[in-house]
């Protein structure tokens, strides 16, 4: 007898006493709560102050795949002579940044001080109010070394909260060479997520690109 087939009929069986709620496909029949967007990598610069205008520009990309902040763009009739003119007819208007999303939370594993002063300024370069002091989850403080299990750990804090707060939540996670990996953890409900997801036949959301939770 093939000994593949001989594993795939006793696969089921395999979990012995394991609870079903623990086996996996339990969590296949269950609604998103949160999803998380794609990271969005901030590169160190040569000083700090293009490592902080980098970092900036990541955090403003995390907003708009959150769909935190609508996509700035320009009309295809908006050049030339119409700028000119927009310019001569309003030589004193100022242009008004938006104010930035706001942001419940941060959970991150930045050591030390220099990267956490690199995201805080680039949270005020975004118009952000958001407390790093009192707003924030050190995993390695909090949680210690958890090896493999880091990555998905920040994650699951990252969800939690969000779905605690009812606010996006800002994951920071360190990379090689000084590079910083930024993604916005939010609840169902808002930004990207404030349709209600797709089902299939089942009643089970549909699989898209963000990690949903």
């Amino acid at each position: 007898m093939d000994k593949r087939k001989v594993v795939r009929e006793q696969a089921p069986s395999v979990w012995g006493q394991m609870p079903a709620h623990l086996q996996p496909g339990f969590l296949e029949g269950l609604p998103a709560f949160a999803s998380i967007t794609r990271p969005r990598v901030a590169t160190p610069g040569k000083r700090p102050r293009a490592s902080v205008a980098n970092a900036q520009q990541a955090i403003e990309e995390a907003f708009i795949d959150a769909g935190l902040r609508d996509i700035p763009f320009t009309e295809p009739g908006d050049q030339g002579g119409k700028q000119e003119q927009t310019a001569q007819e309003k030589p004193d208007a100022p242009e008004i940044e938006p104010d930035a999303p706001e942001i419940g939370w941060i959970v991150h594993d930045l050591p030390g001080t220099d990267g956490l002063s690199r995201i805080s300024s680039a949270l005020c370069g975004c118009k952000s109010d958001l407390d790093m002091a009192a707003q924030s989850t050190s995993v390695p403080d909090e949680q210690g070394n958890v090896s493999a299990a880091h990555g998905v750990l920040t994650q699951a804090l990252s969800f939690a909260r969000a779905v605690q707060l009812q606010q996006p939540v800002l994951l920071c996670e360190t990379l090689g060479d000084n590079a910083i990996a930024l993604a916005f953890a939010c609840p169902c409900g808002q930004g990207a997520n404030s349709e209600p997801p797709l089902t299939n036949a089942n009643g089970c959301p549909d699989a898209h690109t963000d990690n949903q939770g």
